[in-house]
């Protein structure tokens, strides 16, 4: 990490704060299918934001030193899936013989919509997405050196300077993506875990799993936290904003909008304008 320590967001506090507070926290993922130019959309589960994911007492992975934040909210997929791909378009869309994605990648644009219902505002969350998988920390691997950077100029210190102290400092150099990765995996209950041992998402039923494949099944339920199957196709993927677009319809006689944009190469630098709704 750099000594520049950024500022949180100025929408942070608030986005936080709504999306936290629904029943169910999903959210629409709109993408784009390369190969057939149609726009994609389904519904996501918000699992938090990257680096400060709340304490679970169900949850037994080992935790990283809870020094970090940032404004990147997270969800996790399947590195099967179709969106899996269309957030990997070309040059960094590689694809193993089954069709996912072997690794980590990403950088494809999307638009994340959360309706806050409670709080009558809508958020949209325009940004790139990276998939984190089993090699986020692989040292020889030039694309995952390449997202630990990007994300890393987004996180940012709990306690900033003058507050740091050698045990800090000892802390951060204890702190890895991969941990983290293995953290929102154990987030996860054992039958979620268990989905990831499932069929290929999406391929017709009479297609049956290959021969190797017949390790694969519904029902699951997965208690081990590196098991081999399901961590190959599970992915953590972080939203890095660009935009956040507010519409807070709390007061049908005055409705109010604001959009956020983040300014290229500053960690913390956002232009904020009120428009019409």
């Amino acid at each position: 990490m750099t000594t520049s320590q950024p500022s949180p967001a100025p929408w942070r506090k608030d986005f936080k704060a709504h999306v936290e507070s629904m029943p169910m926290p999903t959210f629409v993922l709109a993408t784009i299918d390369i190969s057939q130019q149609y726009p994609r959309a389904r519904t996501c589960v918000y699992r938090g934001l990257w680096g400060s994911l709340p304490p679970n007492e169900r949850n037994p992975a080992p935790r990283n030193p809870d020094i970090f934040e940032s404004d990147m909210p997270v969800f996790t997929t399947d590195a099967r899936m179709e969106k899996a791909r269309e957030l990997c378009p070309p040059p960094h869309g590689q694809f193993d013989s089954k069709g996912g994605i072997p690794g980590t990648g990403g950088g494809g644009f999307v638009e994340a919509v959360y309706w806050a219902q409670e709080h009558g505002t809508q958020w949209r969350v325009r940004g790139e997405a990276y998939l984190l998988g089993p090699d986020i920390d692989d040292s020889n691997s030039d694309r995952s050196r390449e997202i630990r950077d990007i994300l890393r100029t987004r996180m940012r210190r709990r306690d900033p300077p003058p507050h740091w102290s050698v045990d800090d400092d000892e802390k951060e150099g204890d702190w890895s993506f991969g941990r983290e990765v293995t953290v929102h995996f154990g987030n996860l209950s054992p039958a979620m875990r268990g989905s990831f041992r499932q069929p290929p998402p999406g391929k017709p039923l009479d297609q049956s799993p290959l021969p190797e494949d017949g390790h694969l099944g519904l029902g699951k339920k997965i208690e081990d936290l590196e098991d081999a199957v399901a961590r190959r196709h599970f992915r953590v993927v972080v939203i890095v904003p660009a935009e956040v677009d507010r519409t807070d319809l709390s007061d049908p006689e005055h409705p109010r909008r604001w959009l956020y944009t983040h300014q290229a190469g500053e960690s913390d630098a956002w232009d904020v304008v009120e428009v019409w709704p």
